[in-house]
């Protein structure tokens, strides 16, 4: 028998599908809690991300996620620039 390789993507790609998806903060919670994640209140970016979630008019942009996230932290946690 073959042997198969094992994907688990890391929690930065979980939270760019969530914010594609358009996942409310609940959803996200959940879908990081089925691959052993979850958002927390300590963790800056994660606390950013969560706010973003629960904007009932805001896009879901992961870029402009991204741009909030860099403008607060000086760091880019879903586009890396290299």
């Amino acid at each position: 028998m073959p042997d198969t390789m094992e994907y688990s993507p890391n929690k930065i790609t979980i939270l760019a599908l969530c914010l594609v998806m358009h996942l409310t903060e609940p959803q996200t919670q959940e879908l990081l809690g089925l691959l052993g994640y979850s958002l927390s209140k300590n963790l800056p970016v994660d606390r950013i991300v969560a706010w973003c979630l629960e904007q009932q008019d805001y896009d879901y942009d992961v870029a402009d996620v991204n741009n909030i996230i860099y403008d607060l932290l000086g760091k880019s946690p879903f586009i890396r620039y290299n």
